[in-house]
């Protein structure tokens, strides 16, 4: 995923589930979509795993090369300290690396954002019950 659409997917989030208790058409309105919202948050969640998952193999795989460069390739005996200083400085490490770790951090908001959802439902639920409790509807 662009960082742009990570971008406008948080603001679509942000505003989706920016609701006051008194805002009863907001609420209603988000109490119809949100399982929608819900099922294609989880797509998104789910391809956003495997792409983590697909960067992690490919981060082993340059450190696993380096390391055995180090290790075998060389006529110098560098100490596992030594490799993972010299890895660090690795370019294509380095760029692998830190698109792991942006990667990772739109993960854990998709991870988040589903929890978010899941409470907002029990919310959504509560209101519903307190609002027909209090129109008389129940029981």
């Amino acid at each position: 995923m662009t960082d742009e659409k990570f971008r406008k997917l948080k603001e679509y989030y942000s505003e989706t589930f920016d609701v006051t208790q008194n805002d009863d058409r907001k609420m209603e309105s988000l109490s119809r979509s949100l399982p929608s919202i819900h099922q294609a948050t989880i797509g998104i969640y789910m391809d956003e795993v495997n792409i983590l998952k697909q960067l992690k193999i490919e981060l082993d795989k340059i450190y696993a090369e380096g390391y055995k460069h180090y290790k075998d390739g060389t006529n110098r005996d560098y100490t596992a300290k030594e490799i993972e200083t010299l890895m660090n400085q690795n370019k294509s490490y380095i760029d692998i690396k830190r698109r792991y770790y942006d990667q990772e951090m739109k993960t854990k908001y998709f991870e988040q954002t589903l929890e978010n959802i899941k409470k907002t439902g029990f919310s959504i639920s509560s209101w519903i019950k307190i609002k027909t409790f209090f129109q008389g509807d129940m029981y």
